[in-house]
C-alpha cells in the first residue's frame, strides 16, 4: 500500500539526510506534481505553533537562491513542508569537483551572500549557510532548509567562513583551531595572488573573530572577485609565450572569443609580415605628426606670451569702411566680444573716431585672439566622477551595521572603533570623523566609534 503524508503526498526517493529532518522526492497527488518534502518530528504543541509562524515568515521570501516553500502541515508525529522540486543536488556531494577556482569559490560565495542579505531584510538570516544546506545544479545554488535556527557557527558571516573552506579543502571537516583553519585555507587558495590571498585572510580572520558585518564581508568579496578579473587584462605576454597562453585561451574563452582566436597561423605570419613592411613608413609618419603637434604647442606658447608682454591696454577693434555710397556708419568688428560689449568702455570708440583704421585692422591681424576651447572649463564640468564631492552622512546613534551600510551607500570608505562610553547604548555609533555634512571626495575613509 503506498505511504500517503498528509493524504496527499507520495514518498518517492530520500535525496539528503539534514541537520533537523530528511529531504524526499515526492509526488503531489491531488495537483500531479513532482516536489520536495521535507519531514521533521514533531515538537510539543506550544512549539509547533511557533515552527509553523517561522515557516510562514520564511515562505515570504521571494529569491532565486532559496528553494520556494509550496505548503506545510502535520501528519501523526510529523511536520511535512512541500518545496518546489529542482534538479541536482546536495552541495555536500558535490565537495569533490575539481573544476573550481578560487575565484570560482568566491564568486559562488558572494552570490549565497547576497541571498543570506535578502533573508536578513526579513529577520530569517539564522539558518545554516553550509554545504549539508545547499542544493545545486548547473552552476546555481540554493538553500534548501531556511527557517530552523543553525548552529552557531554555521550561520551568518561565520558560516559563509565555514562554507569557504569546504569548498576550498573539498572536504565537510572544519578545524577546530582558528589558526589551523587559517594556515590549511591559505594552502587551498594558492591560485590566488598573493596580495588578494592576504586581502582574503583578513577579511576571514575579522569574520571568525565576530568583526566583520555581512555587507563589509560582501563588499570585501566583491573587491577580490573584480580584482582577479582585471588581473591577467595588465599582463602582456611576449611573443614567445603566444602558444603557450593560446592554450589556456582555447580553455578558459568563451566560444565567441575562440572564433575570433583560432586564426590560421598562416594568416598571422602574413600580418607580421605586413607589419614589418610598413614599419619605416608609420616611424616616419609618427615622427612627422610629432613635429608638426611640437611646432603647433610652439606657436601657442610664443603666441600667448606675445599678448602677455604686448601693452596691457586692450587694442581697438578694425573699422570696417563702408563705400562711398553707402549710408550706413562704419561697423566695428569685435571677435573677443560676441555680443558687443567693450571691455575698455568708450576708449575703443574714441580710437576709431581719429580714423586711423588700417593701422588697427593691421594690429588686429597681428594678434589673433585666443580660441576660448583652449580656456579651462569653469562651472567643473570636468571633473572625474570618481572625485565628485558628497556630503558626510550623519552616523551617530546607528548601529554598528546601519553605519557601514550608510557608508557605503554614499560611496564612502570606512573604519570603526569600539570604545566605552554612556552617551550611546551598546552597539551604537556616539562620535564620526568627518563631521556629518561634511563635504567630502568620494571614496573618502570616515571613522566613527562604535559604544561598547
Amino acid at each position: 500500500m503506498e505511504l500517503l503524508i498528509g493524504k496527499r503526498y507520495s514518498l518517492v526517493k530520500q535525496k539528503a539526510s539534514l541537520m533537523d529532518g530528511f529531504l524526499y522526492s515526492a509526488r503531489d497527488i491531488s495537483l500531479q506534481r513532482d516536489v520536495f518534502l521535507f519531514l521533521t518530528e514533531k515538537p510539543g504543541e506550544s512549539a509547533t505553533e511557533i515552527y509553523f509562524h517561522t515557516i510562514g515568515e520564511a515562505a515570504r521570501i521571494n529569491d532565486e537562491r532559496f528553494i520556494h516553500i509550496l505548503d506545510a502541515g502535520v501528519d501523526k508525529d510529523y511536520i511535512f513542508i512541500s518545496l518546489h522540486a529542482c534538479e541536482g543536488y546536495p552541495l555536500l556531494h558535490d565537495l569533490t569537483h575539481p573544476g573550481r577556482t578560487s575565484r570560482d569559490i568566491l564568486a559562488l560565495l558572494f552570490e549565497l551572500g547576497r541571498g543570506l542579505q535578502e533573508a536578513a531584510e526579513n529577520d530569517m538570516d539564522y539558518f545554516s549557510v553550509t554545504a549539508e544546506n545547499i542544493w545545486c545544479h548547473n552552476g546555481t545554488y540554493k538553500f534548501i532548509n531556511y527557517w530552523t535556527e543553525g548552529a552557531k557557527n554555521r550561520k551568518g558571516v561565520k558560516g559563509l567562513c565555514i562554507l569557504l573552506y569546504q569548498l576550498s579543502s573539498r572536504s565537510a571537516e572544519i578545524p577546530l583551531d582558528l589558526h589551523n583553519y587559517e594556515q590549511q585555507l591559505r594552502e587551498t587558495m594558492s591560485d590566488l595572488p598573493m596580495p588578494h590571498r592576504e586581502k582574503l585572510m583578513a577579511i576571514v580572520r575579522r569574520a571568525m573573530n565576530g568583526e566583520e558585518s555581512l555587507p563589509s564581508f560582501l563588499f570585501g568579496l566583491h573587491d577580490l572577485i573584480v580584482g582577479s578579473e582585471q588581473e591577467p587584462r595588465t599582463y602582456i605576454p611576449s611573443r614567445s609565450t603566444n602558444e603557450r597562453l593560446q592554450m589556456k585561451a582555447d580553455k578558459d574563452a568563451p566560444h565567441s572569443m575562440k572564433a575570433a582566436v583560432e586564426e590560421p597561423i598562416e594568416n598571422r605570419e602574413e600580418e607580421d609580415s605586413d607589419k614589418k613592411s610598413t614599419s619605416p613608413t608609420r616611424k616616419i609618419f609618427i615622427a612627422g605628426v610629432s613635429v608638426v603637434c611640437v611646432v603647433l604647442i610652439i606657436g601657442v606658447f610664443l603666441q600667448k606670451t606675445k599678448g602677455d608682454l604686448a601693452d596691457p591696454s586692450p587694442s581697438p577693434p578694425p573699422v570696417t569702411t563702408p563705400g562711398p555710397d553707402s549710408t550706413e556708419p562704419p561697423a566695428i568688428t569685435d571677435n573677443d566680444n560676441p555680443d558687443g560689449s567693450s571691455d575698455n568702455g568708450g576708449q575703443t570708440k574714441e580710437k576709431d573716431k581719429t580714423g586711423d583704421g588700417n593701422q588697427e585692422g593691421q594690429q588686429d591681424q597681428e594678434d589673433p585672439p585666443t580660441d576660448a576651447g583652449d580656456e579651462p572649463d569653469e562651472d567643473g564640468a570636468g571633473i572625474d566622477p570618481e572625485q565628485a564631492i558628497v556630503p558626510v552622512p550623519n552616523l551617530i546613534g546607528l548601529s554598528r551595521e546601519e553605519a557601514e551600510q550608510t557608508a557605503l551607500d554614499n560611496g564612502l570608505r570606512y573604519e570603526y572603533h569600539i570604545e566605552n562610553n554612556d552617551e550611546q547604548p551598546q552597539g551604537n555609533v556616539f562620535k564620526q570623523e568627518p563631521a556629518a555634512a561634511e563635504e567630502v571626495p568620494k571614496g573618502t575613509n570616515i571613522t566613527f566609534w562604535v559604544s561598547r
